[in-house]
């Protein structure tokens, strides 16, 4: 008994350590590193991927794959109702498996984020293969355009865009999620876009650009922020860090100042039933150029210079929160940390009409500055 034991166990072993009967080879793969979704009319969409062409990029000791002109990469398109819709249809044209567990940003065309993107972000989680890691941006104009750019420090276009907003919001799929889950808070996507380079005559060059954000309500893309907005989205969601400030002194002279560090403190108290709120900051900067040559040892000229950065600093986050607020969105979450610290009389008097108050909300913005170092005061040239 104890023979015939054996040998079925060896049986047993051999039936189902048969090794790798369902293995996929690397060379029957397309490794996906960006999407772009584009809507194209009503109830159909165009999805963009972007794949790198290992022959292009390994020169000639490279794997195989197939061709797109002389760039490392190959775009298509295909056509839907749906993601997984567009997605079959692209995968008729690829003689390899599209493969998305590489994927690290997701575009969504401009007219796409208008219409809404929740559901077709659900559609996208329920895929095994893809990652909260995936940063999420909005193009302006259409995603495909971003696809097909051709950025001139990258190979990729995607690894381009995924640089340059690891420098910006660093918003990830996690992030966008969550803020879609909150109470009283709205999420806020980076913007990416074409530009052309501004060298004269016929050297111009098209490059990909993030230097706006994207403020939704719920799932629904509302406006783009200009520059100044942009800063104060910044500041309120504590990204300013290292980033450097051009403040006026005067008409003809500035000063350059970087943001070495900084503390955001939101609070409020209850007012005629409505919560008025108080956004303190605490920054430390340090000074890059001062064109204005102010002696800041002199307290009377440093106050001065303080207080203009901290002037410049209040109109950009009153700028955000201002637009923010005429448009009943709520970017900073200033909702949710009403829910958090008084979550009954958020329950109460708030949640249902959230969106309807925030216009008459007051927000009171309190800015305390010091330049807490001077990189380099310069060398004073005077003719002799």
């Amino acid at each position: 008994m104890n023979k015939i034991g054996k040998l079925l166990a060896c049986i047993l072993c051999v039936t189902t350590l048969a090794g790798c009967w369902d293995r996929t080879e690397i060379n029957d793969l397309a490794f996906v590193i960006a999407t772009g979704l584009d809507k194209e009319g009503e109830n159909r969409f165009r999805a963009s991927v972007q794949v790198p062409l290992p022959s292009a990029m390994g020169g000639p000791n490279g794997g195989g794959g197939g061709t797109s002109g002389s760039e490392p990469y190959y775009v298509d398109s295909g056509f839907g109702r749906n993601v997984r819709e567009a997605d079959d249809d692209l995968q008729k044209r690829m003689s390899r498996q599209l493969l998305f567990s590489h994927r690290r940003i997701f575009i969504f065309g401009e007219e796409m984020a208008a219409s809404g993107i929740e559901q077709t972000l659900n559609s996208i989680l329920e895929h095994p293969e893809s990652r909260l890691s995936t940063y999420l941006l909005i193009a302006k104009g259409d995603a495909l355009d971003i696809l097909t750019a051709t950025p001139h420090f990258e190979e990729l276009p995607s690894e381009a865009v995924r640089e340059m907003v690891k420098t910006t919001l660093n918003i990830d799929t996690r992030n966008i999620i969550n803020d879609l889950s909150l109470p009283g808070k709205d999420p806020v996507i980076p913007v990416v876009e074409t530009v052309k380079t501004k060298n004269k005559g016929n050297d111009e060059r098209e490059e990909i650009q993030i230097n706006s954000t994207a403020i939704m309500k719920d799932d629904k893309l509302v406006f783009f922020t200009n520059e100044e907005e942009t800063n104060g989205i910044y500041w309120l969601l504590q990204k300013m860090k290292r980033k450097k400030e051009t403040i006026a002194v005067d008409k003809n002279s500035e000063l350059n100042i970087e943001i070495l560090d900084y503390k955001i403190t939101p609070t409020y108290k209850e007012a005629h039933g409505l919560p008025e709120f108080t956004v303190k900051l605490h920054v430390e900067g340090i000074l890059l150029q001062n064109e204005a040559r102010l002696d800041l040892e002199d307290l009377e000229i440093y106050k001065m210079a303080t207080n203009k950065f901290e002037s410049h600093i209040k109109n950009e986050i009153e700028a955000i929160i201002s637009h923010a607020k005429s448009e009943g969105v709520d970017p900073y979450g200033l909702g949710y940390s009403v829910y958090k610290k008084g979550n009954r009389f958020w329950e109460k008097q708030l949640s249902t009409q959230w969106r309807e108050l925030l216009p008459n909300i007051k927000v009171n913005v309190d800015v305390e500055a010091d330049i807490v170092r001077i990189n380099n005061k310069g060398i004073k040239v005077r003719e002799v």
